[in-house]
């Protein structure tokens, strides 16, 4: 009688734990997901395009932080920056600067001249991006002080 009661429990012990596994996880692939949409259907990006505006006609934005580096006012779609070429020279190396666009950092040099730039410095675009318009993706409580 004892072995059978053991045997009943354990049945009904099974089908519970069945029923919860089960109704745990969803059945169809579509479910499998937080965002609670197909798992196959790619929700659209809203795209951003930098200002399409010429080198001198946008402001600079202010930094985000002290030492940040600043971002650049004009698209640099048609700019290259090669390891033979880096377009960004023309108009802002050390003897250059004269018409009211910023020289490039002494810090951005190899040599006491300024004629040579460091190799983590020859690519702008690493630290410096475009300038965008864009309302941020994430809430930012942060204050510069």
């Amino acid at each position: 009688m004892k072995a059978i009661r053991l045997l009943f429990v354990f049945c009904v012990a099974g089908l519970i734990i069945t029923a919860c596994v089960t109704s745990r996880y969803p059945a169809a692939d579509t479910e499998i997901s937080l965002r609670k949409s197909d798992v196959l259907d790619i929700p659209a990006v809203p795209l951003f395009k930098p200002d399409a505006s010429d080198p001198g006609e946008n402001r600079l934005l202010p930094r985000a932080f002290d030492g940040a580096p600043p971002q650049v006012s004009h698209t640099v779609g048609d700019m290259e920056i090669s390891r033979s070429t880096n377009d960004c020279l023309d108009c802002h190396s050390s003897e250059k600067g004269t018409d009211g666009e910023p020289a490039i950092s002494a810090a951005h040099y190899a040599d006491v001249a300024n004629t040579k730039l460091k190799g983590e410095q020859y690519f702008c675009l690493t630290c410096h991006v475009e300038q965008f318009d864009a309302k941020p993706l994430v809430r930012n409580t942060f204050a510069k002080k």
